[in-house]
């Protein structure tokens, strides 16, 4: 008789149907066969090792272990489990039927505790896709899952515990992790943001550029002198961004699952990375050996990705940056596999305005207008052209001059998440949802503007020599600021707020 074991292995985003199976015949050995890179070849004596640990017997048989499909490159730690029970199955001391309906992963110790691995709520995804009823993963694993519905996930710290579930059913519903409803899910707190808006004097300036950004989902370049609480912004935008939906909520567990980092159930806040200018092309965008990783971009996914010292980042990097930006995803190539990942992230860039980061602060710039315009061509055209919003942050000294009226967070995310419901409307029946993400051939439909106000800006993109996308982004950026006015359409105040957005497009002709 043959025991058949499911499980699974993880191909890019998702988790992909794996079957285990084991048949003793007559003679010798332990053969393991189909697809499988040497970890997995590693598998048979720390299983072995563990089914002795816990005084289960290894038939004194030729067994042959099957790891199908034959066409898929399987690697990872995961099989320990499955291979253990499919042993266990094939020589009676388990009862094959309880295996027919449930997924297992895990990695096994020595001594047969369970060990987490990576895509735990990837494979609680396809069991519930599958129609399987019931998974069980490492403890660490299944606490992914909490407030996904549709499928049982049972959580286990040693392999006598997974044997317990597998013959005792739902008398061990006590290893059940809990599962919640789209309601209850949209009423759990959301972890704030660490920076509260009120919490930084003065810069109405930048403020208003942020809630643009946040309402139209626009990227948003930042451009200050050191201590200007230029990252403090960055990491103040998470807090007026809307919530995540349930959709992106499983999207963005997906990647932090494939990614190894085990999330405490499903991930509400919204991610908020920031890598170093000195990190390698794969850790950017995603790579590494024979399992291809998400990188940074996929890291950020419904979330913001701050780039800080931007000019400081690679070339590679820069141009490589060009397809995420454009397509919401990234591909990555090896021999054999080809993976995509989600690269839906909200970028803002940082920067300091020249070489020694004090131009425009009086006579404390040593910078000459060549090396200026030298700085800011390290900016990258393609890029800037790709940016909505350029903000400025004022010095500490003149943000204490000008403190103003602090608003807090919560404030501005009542006003984006207004013009985030107008545009919800506006866009109900396309495949986008923010005025960023209008395409070309849509833009005389939703950024439609009377002729004066054409032939006026018009004339100011002939005069700065800007570039057709720059056009494209200076419309979508009015009819943000049209949508947080309450106005249905874009009048010319709307149009010269979002012109003043674009002073480093001036800044580079100046120089």
């Amino acid at each position: 008789m043959i025991a058949i074991v499911h499980t699974y292995d993880i191909s890019g985003m998702n988790a992909v149907p794996v079957t285990v199976e084991v048949e003793t015949t007559k003679g010798v050995g332990i053969h393991l066969v189909g697809i499988l890179q040497n970890d997995v070849r590693e598998i048979l004596l720390r299983t072995v090792t563990a089914l002795q640990s816990i005084g289960c017997s290894i038939p004194g048989k030729k067994i042959i272990i099957n790891v199908a499909p034959s066409d898929l490159c399987k690697g990872g730690s995961g099989y320990d489990l499955p291979i253990a029970l499919g042993l266990l199955s094939a020589a009676g001391q388990i009862d094959a039927t309880a295996l027919g309906s449930v997924l297992v992963g895990g990695e096994l110790g020595l001594d047969g505790s369970l060990r987490s691995t990576r895509g735990g709520f990837c494979a609680a995804l396809l069991a519930k896709e599958s129609g399987i009823r019931s998974v069980i993963l490492p403890v660490e694993d299944a606490a992914e899952c909490v407030g996904l519905e549709g499928v049982d996930v049972y959580a286990a710290r040693h392999l006598r515990e997974v044997l317990e579930i597998l013959e005792f059913g739902n008398t061990a519903r006590e290893r059940l992790i809990g599962s919640i409803g789209e309601r209850e899910y949209n009423a759990l707190p959301v972890e704030n943001s660490p920076v509260d808006l009120a919490d930084i004097p003065g810069n109405d300036g930048a403020k208003r550029a942020l809630e643009i950004a946040a309402a139209g989902g626009h990227p948003l370049i930042l451009v200050g002198v050191p201590g200007s609480r230029k990252l403090d912004f960055a990491r103040a935008l998470v807090g007026i961004l809307p919530p995540l939906s349930m959709e992106e909520s499983v999207e963005a567990t997906k990647v932090a699952s494939v990614a190894g980092r085990h999330p405490v159930g499903m991930v509400r806040a919204r991610p908020f990375r920031f890598p170093h200018y000195s990190s390698s092309l794969a850790a950017m965008l995603g790579g590494g050996g024979s399992k291809v990783l998400p990188g940074e971009v996929t890291l950020a996914n419904k979330g913001v990705l701050c780039l800080d010292e931007f000019t400081l980042f690679p070339n590679s990097f820069k141009e490589a940056l060009r397809i995420p930006l454009d397509d919401k995803k990234v591909r990555i190539v090896r021999l054999r596999t080809l993976t995509d990942f989600p690269a839906d992230f909200f970028p803002v860039l940082i920067t300091e305005p020249c070489p020694c980061g004090y131009y425009g602060e009086g006579d404390r710039c040593s910078c000459s207008p060549g090396l200026r315009k030298q700085f800011l061509s390290r900016l990258n055209g393609p890029i800037l052209d790709r940016v909505d919003i350029h903000a400025v942050t004022e010095s500490p000294h003149r943000a204490s001059l000008n403190p103003g009226l602090p608003e807090s967070s919560a404030v501005v995310a009542g006003r984006v998440a207004a013009a985030r419901e107008i545009q919800r409307r506006r866009f109900e029946d396309m495949p986008y949802g923010t005025n960023h993400e209008i395409p070309v051939k849509d833009l005389d439909r939703f950024c439609r503007i009377d002729v004066q106000n054409r032939d006026m800006i018009e004339r100011l993109i002939s005069s700065l020599g800007l570039s057709a996308r720059a056009y494209s982004r200076i419309l979508k950026v009015a009819r943000t600021i049209a949508d947080l006015a309450g106005a249905d359409d874009i009048l010319a105040p709307h149009l010269a707020e979002a012109c003043s957005w674009r002073f480093l497009d001036r800044m580079a002709q100046a120089e």
